[in-house]
Order: structure tokens, then C-alpha cells, then sequence
């Protein structure tokens, strides 16, 4: 039955007892001829029918109005929804201050690892990709995840299956940059986080040459085609992004954004690696390898090349340095682990790197976000 029948029978209802009462009342002032009498009954009739018309029972759906407007289009719409207030804006996933990095379940050869990330201190480690790429034996350690975090902490350039790769920085919206059939991998970001910088197979498995592209994958060009059959790799954007130290033929070069200028800032006997400008620019974390004691040690030097300074001297493997925002610390992979390390005074005899992750699996080749 509809609200507008219930009322109508309501009120038919309250008219007939009116009616019903004034009979009844009438009769008695037929039998007691009273004016005053009459007076009263008619009175007390009209009472009774006005509290039965405006009585409203105690429901959420009573509405007085409607009782007397039946025929109100507007009585009878059932009552809009309250709208749901908007969900707050959430933050974006933001990698500020964190360490991302690559893990694989097998050894640094083995096939791709995938990218993880925790906080400075090593907590809360999770895992943001889950690839499972087939073992490529001409592949060497570029084909492993190598993650780089973009400037605003928001973005994660990482390799996948030789090619360049973008993603959030929690893990979602996985996008493809680069389409090759040859190596694609090392990418590292401009610091205004609008162009990578990244190394690709140029003839053969064992030499490449640096290229650089926008961060949505277009405008790609390469910067160093004409140093065919040279080693080249590891490149890393100054914080002004106006150079790009990198390594070439085992020593460390820089030159500018634009692929010109080219100059060597450190080549000895032994080899340079994966050089990591300081986020205040004054200077440059790499590793190093003493052929004779066949041990290889993070470094860091003044940007110009000068003043090297060892900051590791335990383990046998210590390479890919990534600084602190403050330029405090250098985080690095030693031994298959990620380890951290002053760079005002680094490991002393009594004084050791700290050890971030622990793990029968390799963790390596940190990135130390904004």
C-alpha cells in the first residue's frame, strides 16, 4: 500500500469517529434540550477530531506536511541518499629517504633479480616486481634489475629483460621505454627527473655506448656512438645535470649532458667502477679494484678527480656506492649484502660498515632516494 492510500484511509477513518462521536453526543443532547450542553458536545467533538488529524506517531517516515498535501508530487519522492563525502587525497608513494634495490634468488650472475626497497636503516623491506626472466647465458650482472630512483622520489627507472622500465613507487603502473633487441640497462635520472640516462649494447655483448632519452621514452639519442669497442657503463647524472661521470675502458670520465667534453678524472693500474655523484656535487663514490690483491673497495674523491680516500677495507667484493641525501653515508653492495658507511671517516679497525640486509640470496646495487 502506498503512502498516499494510508493517508487517505487515515483520514476517512478519523471522519467517520468524528461523525460517530457527534452521533452519539447529538443523541444525548436530544434527550438533555441544553443549549450549554450542546455547546460543549460540538466542542469537544471538534477537539477530538483536530488532536486525531494532527497526531503524528513516533516513525522516521511520519511528515505533517505530507498528512495535509497528499497530492504534493514532492511528498511521495523517497528522500535523496546523503551524498558520501570524497575520500581524502592519499599521499603519493614517495621513496624519499629509502634504498631500493635489487634481489635475486640465485647468485649475481644468475637470472634478473627483482626490485625491492626498505627503509635507510634496512627495515621494512618489500618487494615491488616479480619477474621471472628465462637464464640468458650471454647476459652479464647489466641484465639484473639495477632500480634508480627519479629526483622527486615518486618514480623508479629500473631494467627488464634488456629493456628500460618505468614504474610507481609502489610497484603499480609498470611501464616499457625502450624497444630493442639488443641490451638496454644502467638507467640513472636527470635531476630535474626529465631525461635517462642509460647504457645499450652497441656491437657485442662486451661493449656499450651511453644514450640518453626523455622520461617517457621518447627523444632517444646516443652521446658516445663514436667510442665503438670501448667499455662504457655505469653513467650517472651530476645534481646540476649538466655532466655525466661514467666509466670508460676501466677508469672514470666525465663529460657533458650533451655527449661533448669528455676528460678523465681517475685511470691507474687498477679498475674504476660505477662512479655516484654526491647530491651536493662536491664528490664522486666509485669502486675500485687492486688487480694484484684481487679485492675492490668503495672510494670516493673530490668532483675534479682529486683527493681519492678509501672508505671500505673489509670484504672482498664491496661495488655500485650510492650516497645519502645528505651526503653522509654511502650505501653499496658487499658480498651479495647492502651495507652502509660514513664517508667523513669510513670503516676503521675498531669501526665497520653497517650491514643493511642479511639474506642467502644477493641483494645488490642500491639506489638511495631523495
Amino acid at each position: 500500500m502506498t503512502k498516499r492510500l494510508l493517508v487517505k484511509a487515515r483520514l476517512m477513518v478519523i471522519v467517520a469517529f468524528a461523525l460517530t462521536l457527534k452521533g452519539v453526543v447529538g443523541s444525548v443532547s436530544i434527550k438533555m434540550p441544553n443549549t450549554r450542553m450542546t455547546a460543549v458536545s460540538w466542542g469537544a467533538t471538534l477537539l477530538l477530531t483536530l488532536a486525531l488529524l494532527f497526531y503524528v506517531p513516533n516513525s522516521a517516515e511520519a511528515r505533517p506536511y505530507c498528512d495535509w498535501n497528499y497530492d504534493d508530487p514532492a511528498c511521495w519522492e523517497e528522500p535523496e541518499e546523503p551524498e558520501e563525502p570524497e575520500p581524502e587525497p592519499q599521499p603519493e608513494p614517495n621513496l624519499r629517504n629509502k634504498i631500493v634495490f635489487e634481489r635475486s634468488y640465485g647468485d649475481i650472475w644468475d637470472p634478473p633479480g627483482d626490485v625491492y626497497v626498505m627503509n635507510f636503516n634496512g627495515t621494512d623491506q618489500r618487494r615491488l616486481t616479480y619477474h621471472h626472466t628465462p637464464w640468458n647465458y650471454f647476459a652479464t650482472y647489466e641484465q639484473g634489475a639495477m632500480p634508480s630512483v627519479s629526483p622527486d622520489g615518486t618514480k623508479i627507472a629500473y631494467q627488464r629483460d634488456g629493456e628500460i622500465y618505468v614504474m610507481n613507487a609502489d610497484g603499480t603502473d609498470q611501464r616499457r621505454l625502450t624497444y630493442n633487441r639488443i641490451q638496454d640497462s644502467q638507467p640513472d635520472w636527470s635531476p630535474d627527473g626529465s631525461r635517462i640516462v642509460f647504457i645499450r649494447n652497441a656491437t657485442d655483448v662486451r661493449y656499450y655506448a651511453i644514450h640518453v632519452m626523455n622520461a617517457d621514452g621518447t627523444g632517444e639519442k646516443p652521446l658516445t656512438d663514436d667510442l665503438q669497442r670501448r667499455y662504457q657503463s655505469h653513467p650517472s647524472f651530476s645534481p646540476d645535470g649538466n655532466s655525466i661521470a661514467f666509466n670508460l675502458d676501466g677508469g672514470i670520465s666525465v663529460m657533458n649532458a650533451d655527449g661533448t667534453g669528455r676528460r678523465h678524472l681517475a685511470s691507474t693500474d687498477s679498475r674504476f667502477s660505477a662512479p655516484s655523484w654526491s647530491p651536493d656535487g662536491r664528490k664522486i663514490a666509485f669502486s675500485k679494484t687492486d688487480r694484484r690483491k684481487s679485492r675492490e673497495h668503495i672510494y670516493v674523491m673530490n668532483a675534479d678527480g682529486t683527493n681519492q680516500r678509501q672508505l671500505t677495507t673489509r670484504g672482498q667484493w664491496n661495488s655500485d656506492p650510492s650516497f645519502s641525501p645528505d651526503s653522509s653515508s654511502v650505501v653499496f653492495t658487499r658480498n651479495r649484502e647492502i651495507y652502509k658507511v660514513p664517508t667523513l671517516i669510513g670503516e676503521l679497525p675498531l669501526v665497520s660498515a653497517t650491514r643493511l640486509t642479511s639474506n642467502s640470496v644477493f641483494d645488490g646495487f642500491p639506489d638511495w632516494g631523495p
